[in-house]
């Protein structure tokens, strides 16, 4: 009845600038924090997760492809996916999060490397190297060592009670 209604509108442009001086392009990534979830099925791999951060060190604004490649010993069992992170300004950070299947081999290990890209039509005359961050995660198969461990027991508990089974009969004869 007596409400009034207010209207605010409100418009956003981007502005590109390029300031004279030396064109820095470089990205930085930082593993943040690295986890394995296992499967509930023991012949099955499980989940690596790994959280990162990029964070651009430089003075022009960069995309970044992400090629996490997380692997077993001796480079061994390794799965990679990569992706790309859209836009990263400069003395900002992008944090992301990727999901990789990984087997269980007591401690995984690998790389996250990050390559800059440019962004739309900018124009970047600096060199647009690769850097990268170790990941280090974890992956003990305890449900395997379980099953191993209950397999082995109960073995020896057969072979046990065959021998003292066997001891009692001829003990009787």
């Amino acid at each position: 009845d007596d409400a009034t209604v207010g209207l605010a509108s409100r418009a956003g442009v981007r502005v590109h600038l390029r300031v004279s001086g030396a064109i820095v392009a470089a990205l930085d990534p930082e593993v943040v924090r690295s986890t394995w979830s296992p499967s509930w099925n023991p012949f099955g791999a499980g989940t690596v997760r790994v959280e990162y951060r990029i964070v651009n060190k430089g003075n022009v604004r960069l995309g970044a492809a992400v090629d996490p490649e997380p692997a077993g010993p001796w480079g061994q069992a390794g799965t990679g996916r990569r992706t790309e992170e859209r836009e990263v300004l400069p003395g900002q950070e992008a944090v992301a999060a990727v999901e990789l299947p990984g087997w269980p081999l007591v401690r995984l290990g690998g790389t996250i490397t990050v390559t800059p890209l440019v962004v739309g039509e900018d124009d970047v005359d600096a060199v647009l190297a690769p850097a990268s961050a170790r990941v280090t995660v974890w992956a003990v198969p305890w449900l395997q060592v379980a099953l191993l461990t209950g397999l082995v027991g109960g073995v020896l508990l057969v072979r046990r009670r065959r021998r003292v089974t066997a001891a009692r009969i001829q003990a009787r004869i």
